[in-house]
């Protein structure tokens, strides 16, 4: 996939999945459970195929880029070419947590309320330090998607105030998630537990067309 499919893990995520993600009320690692965890290489990311300069002169195919330090994340996106990247301009921070698979934990937004989502990360390349220069990344999903999917209705209800009915995510959820009530305005599945992240993350690999590799591509200019 190329670098369209950045956004579709990362900017149209929650558009093109039908909110099928494993999203808690609130983060479930900590900066405890990342210890011994391998590290991205901080600088400039993009997709196969692509360079920031290719991001920067808006070749056809290369819309997006990321900006990746110790701990947060830039996103640099072209959004007239692909208008769903305002989801995901702002704060937005990462944790990597070690394991079978590596998992990124992403929060988008400040406190109190940051949507948090789960990307499962196989590292292909590394460094001489040992730092991930390339992976395959995916998310972590509630369950193969429902059989008759139904889109998100947004609409303004006679008050004027924006409402949010969003579809059960799918009827057949990996063991501890539990997806968020149906015409809720919370989307997603909530996870019982660590493991039931790990488990999802592992599991999405095969059903998940959201599958996209990205590397690092140069120092981030200071």
């Amino acid at each position: 996939m190329r670098l369209a499919g950045v956004l579709g893990v990362l900017a149209g995520i929650l558009l093109t999945s039908g909110c099928n993600l494993v999203i808690p009320e609130k983060a479930v690692f900590t900066r405890a459970d990342a210890v011994g965890a391998p590290r991205l290489k901080p600088g400039y990311w993009t997709g196969p195929r692509c360079t920031a300069d290719d991001v920067a002169a808006k070749v056809e195919g290369c819309p997006a880029g990321i900006i990746v330090g110790r701990s947060d994340l830039k996103f640099v996106v072209d959004t007239e070419k692909t208008p769903a990247a305002e989801i995901i301009m702002g704060e937005a921070t990462y944790l990597l947590v070690p394991g079978k698979p590596l998992l990124l934990q992403w929060k988008l937004g400040g406190e109190p309320r940051p949507l948090v989502l789960y990307l499962a990360v196989r590292p292909l390349t590394r460094d001489s330090q040992g730092r991930i220069t390339e992976a395959e990344i995916w998310p972590a999903m509630c369950g193969p998607p429902s059989a008759n999917p139904r889109k998100p209705d947004v609409r303004w209800n006679e008050e004027g105030v924006l409402v949010h009915s969003y579809p059960t995510p799918t009827d057949q959820p990996f063991p501890g998630l539990t997806p968020k009530p149906e015409s809720s305005e919370k989307i997603g599945c909530e996870p019982d537990g660590k493991a039931a992240i790990r488990n999802a993350a592992a599991a999405s690999r095969s059903i998940s067309d959201q599958v996209v590799v990205l590397h690092w591509d140069r120092d981030a200019a200071p």
